[in-house]
């Protein structure tokens, strides 16, 4: 849409200068409210602890409800979940896009199976401990909510795709359990973020930051199959990332930013919050990283348990 008029501008006569005019004022038109002076505070509530990645699934299988009560009991102060869709449009708890890693009793992806079938499973799957905890299965959205209300913990949601539903499934729950002190929404793509805002301007929201997360996965193996895929991935990690250390945070109104420790550094988290952004370390395990990190930040680890 913002390329052509961009472009019609042009063919008016106005040249570069209206071009550059158009663009401006686009960004004014469809950037997003600052956040509040609450939505700021809300970091706070995750400076005060561990926040257990995924649950800390170095102690349970990730994205269960067995996970967030444990994190609880082992001292965690929040927990970070990740949330996608089933073919029926229910919001769930997994990280990846299929269940091949942590389900045992089927394959394939999150989107191909209803919630009925995909609560068949035992999302278990890989984990150390999966004797201890089996039977476990894949919680909705609204049920790890409720755990988490129930024991304590705020909540840094992880939004993996979907801007409607993302938006739509966040703005339910958020206002269901008066999550606006408690939680954070995030994701590593933008246009998910603009549509959680529109749907609820309440809701405080984070962007999530990894070098190449377009081109990558997290243990650094090639993240499309596509040839087509793996040659633009590069250029718009590039584009991403140089938006994220412009324009984007403000156009987003975003209340801060989550970056991998590989990634980050004193300086780099001192540049944010002198520029009003809050800031959230992950993925944090080694006891000596941890140390470093806490003296300026929060962070997030899979591990809280001292065993």
């Amino acid at each position: 849409m913002l390329e052509c008029l961009a472009a019609a501008a042009w063919l008016v006569g106005g040249g570069t200068a209206a071009v550059v005019a158009l663009l401006v004022g686009a960004f004014f038109v469809f950037k997003l409210p600052p956040p509040s002076k609450a939505q700021r505070e809300v970091v706070q509530q995750f400076s005060r602890g561990m926040i257990a990645h995924r649950g800390a699934e170095l102690d349970a299988p990730e994205n269960t409800l067995a996970a967030l009560r444990l994190c609880k009991q082992n001292g965690a102060i929040a927990a970070e979940i990740d949330v996608d869709f089933t073919a029926d449009g229910e919001a769930v708890l997994l990280h990846d896009d299929t269940v091949n890693r942590t389900c045992h009793g089927g394959s394939g992806p999150v989107a191909s199976f209803t919630l009925a079938a995909l609560q068949k499973l035992d999302a278990t799957k890989g984990h150390a401990r999966a004797a201890q905890f089996h039977g476990e299965t894949v919680p909705t959205f609204d049920e790890a909510v409720r755990v988490a209300k129930e024991v304590g913990l705020n909540l840094f949601v992880d939004l993996k795709s979907n801007p409607a539903k993302s938006a739509e499934a966040v703005a339910l729950v958020f206002a269901k359990y008066d999550l606006y002190s408690h939680a954070i929404a995030a994701s590593f793509l933008p246009h998910v973020l603009y549509a959680v805002r529109q749907r609820d301007p309440r809701i405080a929201t984070c962007l999530i930051r990894r070098q190449h997360v377009l081109a990558t996965r997290p243990d650094g193996s090639v993240r499309n199959k596509e040839k087509w895929k793996r040659l633009v991935a590069p250029p718009l990690d590039f584009l991403l990332d140089l938006s994220l250390h412009t324009f984007l945070p403000s156009f987003l109104g975003v209340m801060g930013i989550a970056v991998h420790k590989d990634g980050c550094s004193k300086l780099y988290a001192r540049k944010w919050r002198d520029a009003g952004y809050g800031i959230i370390v992950w993925t944090v395990n080694d006891p000596v990283e941890q140390a470093f990190f806490k003296s300026f930040a929060p962070i997030m680890t899979d591990k809280c348990s001292s065993q």
